[in-house]
């Protein structure tokens, strides 16, 4: 109700101007002062000091620093990690083998780089993207064991009314089979590759 007087006696152009220097950790708090007659109405703003939020910068910082030793020292365990390939979304492991029936330009033998990573992560934390990771933050690289053809799908396209008209349909698709060799993050959080290097 306060909020609604507020916004009838400044306008939604005036509350927005005074909104918008604003930073992140203060709150804004209206109150509306009745000065006596009934006809006007005086609003002044009052910042209020959030005291959580440094509690909480601290929290994350020290989680920020956690996950950077892990990753800096190497002594996370195995990854996983969640891929996105051909419109379905994978979890895969290191020695993983995935097939996927669609063609893949590369040969039989070649290695590949997969850079559209969801989520990464071990048994200490997980990485989860924004839709994806950054293609440098995480590296999952990938050897194409086998490129062939599904098996023989058939469907029998029949008329009822028309007696023994019977058209018969096959079908096989590209497939393509793929062995993950490995699964890294490459740097630690909040750094770039160029920093690292």
């Amino acid at each position: 109700m306060i909020q609604k007087q507020c916004i009838r006696s400044l306008g939604l152009s005036a509350l927005k101007r005074s909104i918008c220097g604003q930073s992140w950790t203060q709150w804004t708090h209206w109150r509306p002062i009745n000065t006596g007659t009934t006809h006007q109405r005086v609003v002044t703003q009052e910042l209020l000091k959030d005291e959580e939020s440094d509690k909480d910068l601290t929290k994350v910082t020290e989680l920020f620093g956690r996950v950077n030793r892990q990753i800096i020292d190497g002594n996370c365990g195995q990854n996983f990690a969640v891929i996105h390939m051909f419109g379905k979304q994978m979890v895969v492991h290191n020695n993983d083998i995935i097939s996927f029936r669609n063609t893949i330009p590369a040969k039989a033998g070649e290695v590949i780089k997969l850079e559209k990573c969801l989520l990464v992560g071990n048994n200490s934390f997980t990485l989860i993207g924004r839709p994806v990771l950054s293609r440098d933050l995480v590296q999952i690289e990938a050897t194409v064991l086998e490129k062939t053809m599904t098996h023989t799908y058939y469907n029998v396209f029949a008329i009822p009314r028309n007696h023994n008209f019977r058209r018969w349909r096959f079908q096989r698709y590209p497939l393509s089979m793929l062995r993950i060799n490995r699964i890294d993050i490459c740097h630690p959080l909040n750094q770039t590759q160029h920093v690292v290097n």
